[in-house]
């Protein structure tokens, strides 16, 4: 029971964190609505353990951040669709000249912005969990 609490906790704390550096990502004033999508994700990200030993792979950083990814897309995009106040919007980079690399500004549509968003969340999450297990 403390190591369950103690994992949804952590991959809570990893998906706020994303969630504060992020700005198209618009979470609901509502306290209720915000402690469903926490705990959907949360719940979500720990679903990768079991969805890894079931398919019969060897749970390693690499497919848990392969797994946490998928399905956290997947979780984004329910809640995006089903859930009051939770936005996820398109996200313009502004055109970066450094000298010897010049960007132009270019858009990322919604899908882009939850696949950025999944990967980001993914990673910091299987990273923190990498780093508990040592």
């Amino acid at each position: 029971m403390k190591k369950w609490l103690f994992e949804i906790i952590l991959y809570i704390f990893s998906f706020v964190f994303v969630s504060a550096v992020f700005q198209p990502l618009k979470l609901p004033e509502d306290v209720a609505y915000l402690a469903l999508i926490l705990v959907f994700v949360g719940l979500s990200m720990m679903l990768s353990k079991s969805l890894l030993v079931f398919l019969t792979v060897k749970v390693v950083f690499l497919t848990r951040l392969i797994a946490i990814f998928l399905i956290l897309f997947f979780a984004f995009y329910i809640l995006e669709m089903f859930v009051p106040g939770f936005y996820i919007e398109s996200m313009t980079l502004q055109e970066t000249d450094l000298g010897w690399l010049s960007l132009k500004s270019f858009e990322f549509d919604k899908m882009s912005v939850m696949a950025i968003l999944s990967f980001c969340t993914a990673l910091l999450a299987s990273l923190v969990k990498l780093l508990d297990e040592s």
